[in-house]
């Protein structure tokens, strides 16, 4: 369990006190938020008493009965078999053939296998060209050890392998020096002058040089060009190759590495999820071609009724509500519904993200409560000036740390670009507490003390049952050891401030109808 974060480009920033828990949801967010407006010098704001349209204004209908589009993700063919891929993975036992040797490659891969792999993921356009994404290769370095059913890859990936037979297709033959031979695939780095006068820039761009189009698209010649060329080292001299339009003219040329092999791959599909990391590539299919170095088997159980009952430890009673003729049928159906609500929830956050978003470009901001930027600011400057402490043998200056810690590339000032920050975070609480107070979306006054007294218990137990649980298990005295807990709250609440608390306990009660003002399609 983590403290509230804000997060950074790049970082994340724990903060210690008067964090909101909105803020959570807004991670992608605030780093594109631009301020309008002075901050006002008042010295305090109660965001539940205050009048907020003083700061910002909010037409209603930007933030209620409005259609707004989001892209998330539904249940699909094949959810239920990743899942189960899954679940045997995760009990699978040792390794077969003495300890894990290299199986035969004429084995069909199952879920639990370790497979030693190359992939190389690519975009089709509307021409059948391939457009490659960044993180989507690895020839470059060493093969990819994959478990079948850890779903360490994208959705489609791994259990688009189970039952290939490795031998059936071609192995991966990568070169990073020597030269390069007639019909190599080759991995070329350049700048060049184009007939149309413009100009490209390309790394490590995909070559195959025995394709029958390679000198339409880059000149006549130039496929010739690079036979025996040495692997790894910038070409010395320009080269102008002709095309239909004109010159084409090739500068700082370097063969990176180059491949042999391409000729067979295993061609998969898999998709991006609509919450990965990536926001260009959310919801995008993509193929990739999948080339086997090695493959480890592993002693992998079966699904089957003894699966389930006997490893899984699911008893009948627990399947009693699900429909099916028995028990395989209803423990598929049990993981059906958990795999439906994972995607609610996903959707829940999607939809959260969206609303953010459109409420960010709505709002209009009049002026900043000076105090609570600044409050906001000094902790995210508390935050740096910590890690800094912690990680200063590294760097020469806070400064330097700092640009690295917030992912700042561009030179910009990173004082200023926290406090732009810390308007964000102003501007989004602000925001908050205008539509809730707007819409009466505040619990009552014995309602929010049960769900603060929750909320405050539930970071106490994971204090008690994680962080502090040797030290409490060896104080044998019941009144010692509920003096120490006491002791444990009290730093909890000072550590964390009670405006945490606070604001945690409004943003989840009113969470449920705050989404449900606009009303939600889905983006295709």
């Amino acid at each position: 369990m983590n403290k509230n974060i804000y997060s950074g480009a790049g970082k994340d920033f724990h903060i210690r006190e008067n964090a909101i828990i909105i803020l959570c949801a807004m991670s992608l967010i605030l780093a594109s938020v631009f301020i309008l407006g002075s901050c006002d010098s008042s010295k305090d704001i109660d965001y539940l008493e205050d009048n907020i349209s003083r700061y910002i204004t909010i037409p209603e209908n930007d933030y209620k009965g409005y259609t707004l589009e989001v892209l998330y993700d539904e249940m699909r063919e094949g959810d239920v078999d990743r899942k189960i891929m899954s679940l045997r993975y995760q009990k699978r036992g040792a390794a077969l053939n003495n300890g894990g040797s290299v199986i035969n490659l004429g084995r069909p891969i199952d879920a639990g296998d370790t497979v030693k792999i190359y992939y190389r993921g690519y975009t089709l356009d509307e021409s059948g060209n391939e457009n490659a994404f960044s993180g989507g290769c690895n020839f470059s370095s060493s093969p990819y050890s994959l478990g079948i059913g850890s779903l360490g890859f994208i959705p489609g990936f791994e259990e688009s392998l189970l039952g290939a037979i490795p031998s059936d297709y071609s192995r991966l033959s990568v070169k990073k020096s020597g030269k390069v031979l007639e019909g190599d695939v080759i991995y070329l780095s350049y700048r060049a002058m184009l007939p149309d006068g413009t100009s490209v820039t390309k790394v490590s761009e995909r070559i195959n040089l025995s394709a029958g189009d390679v000198d339409e698209k880059y000149g006549n010649g130039f496929a010739g060009f690079f036979v025996d060329t040495k692997i790894g080292e910038k070409i010395s001299q320009n080269a102008t190759f002709e095309m239909g339009a004109g010159s084409a003219v090739y500068f700082d040329m370097t063969v990176d590495y180059a491949t042999s092999g391409e000729d067979k791959p295993l061609t998969i599909s898999a998709y991006f999820p609509t919450d990965y990391k990536e926001a260009s590539l959310r919801g995008v299919s993509v193929l990739f071609d999948v080339f086997f170095e090695e493959v480890i088997a592993y002693d992998t159980p079966k699904y089957d009724e003894a699966f389930i009952t006997g490893t899984l430890g699911v008893t009948e009673a627990m399947l009693s509500k699900y429909e099916g003729s028995g028990i395989v049928e209803k423990h598929k159906n049990m993981l059906k519904a958990q795999i439906e609500e994972e995607y609610l929830s996903t959707k829940k956050t999607m939809v959260e993200e969206a609303i953010w978003k459109h409420l960010h470009e709505a709002v209009k901001v009049k002026r900043l409560p000076k105090s609570e930027v600044e409050e906001v600011y000094e902790q995210y400057y508390g935050e740096i000036k910590e890690a800094y402490e912690y990680y200063s043998s590294m760097y020469s200056s806070i400064d330097q740390f700092a640009s690295a810690y917030l992912g700042i590339t561009d030179g910009a000032d990173w004082r200023e670009y926290i406090r732009e920050r810390a308007e964000a975070v102003v501007t989004e609480k602000l925001i908050f507490y205008y539509i809730i107070r707007e819409e009466n979306l505040l619990p009552s006054d014995a309602d929010y003390q049960a769900r603060y007294d929750a909320t405050v218990q539930e970071y106490l137990d994971y204090y008690t049952e994680n962080i502090y649980k040797e030290e409490l298990e060896a104080i044998k005295n019941e009144a010692d050891r509920e003096k120490k807990i006491a002791e444990i709250k009290a730093e909890m609440l000072e550590y964390y401030g009670e405006e945490y608390f606070v604001e945690m306990v409004y943003y989840e009660y009113s969470l449920d109808a705050f989404i449900s003002l606009p009303t939600v399609v889905k983006k295709q």
